[in-house]
């Protein structure tokens, strides 16, 4: 199976490209005071808090501003990271669009709260300063033609960021073909798993025939 569609790699490294001179950061590494109130308790292990959980916390941690969530995975120019789709929010193309609080979370942000979960707590406060300046970074990328922004949360150099990209352009439809891309790949998985399994049942089938026929033979 196949669709027909943006090619992802190239798109996202565009994407990349054409917004790196526009990106507005905030170093949050020591903007951010730790208590045991504001503590969050996690068991750092993989089994008890898989990437997705984690992600998932955090995305239901400001319900109040309704903004739209995708994980994804810088280091390998992946919309959706590991191919696993992770949109969270609003039903339909709405990511990205104006009027709409669209949000990047890097999974290198949700790797290092598995290392350390007290950066859970830092995590929250990055995404907390992205959507509390979300509406004064469209406002700003609006002056200057550049009226479609996204917020992200990334973990790099040792610090925890927010940032909020400034685009000419909305990418809604490269998100759409990604989630197209990533729905018939699973189909085609399921059909490739039911196709092995109907084989396999057919061949142990036959075995079982040409076993039950050998008996039959040996006994006569």
């Amino acid at each position: 199976m196949s669709v027909s569609c943006i090619n992802n790699v190239n798109s996202v490294t565009n994407y990349n490209n054409n917004i790196q001179n526009n990106i507005k950061k905030q170093d949050l590494y020591n903007n951010v005071n730790m208590s045991k109130t504001d503590s969050v308790e996690l068991n750092s292990s993989v089994g008890e808090n898989d990437i997705m959980t984690i992600y998932e916390m955090l995305c239901n941690e400001f319900p109040e501003f309704g903004a739209d969530y995708i994980l994804k995975d810088s280091s390998n120019n992946k919309i959706f990271f590991n191919d696993i789709y992770s949109k969270i929010g609003s039903k339909g193309p709405n990511f990205g669009e104006l009027n709409q609080k669209s949000v990047f979370i890097d999974v290198s942000v949700i790797k290092k709260i598995q290392e350390n979960p007290s950066y859970y707590v830092k995590a929250k406060s990055a995404l907390k300063v992205v959507l509390d300046s979300y509406d004064g970074w469209a406002a700003d990328g609006a002056k200057r033609g550049r009226p479609y922004v996204t917020g992200c949360v990334t973990f790099e150099y040792g610090r925890m960021t927010a940032s909020w990209p400034q685009m000419e352009s909305s990418f809604t439809n490269l998100i759409k073909s990604e989630e197209n891309r990533i729905k018939e790949e699973l189909e085609e998985n399921i059909f490739n798993a039911d196709y092995v399994k109907q084989k396999m049942d057919s061949l142990l089938d036959e075995f079982m025939e040409s076993v039950t026929e050998n008996m039959v033979k040996t006994d006569k």
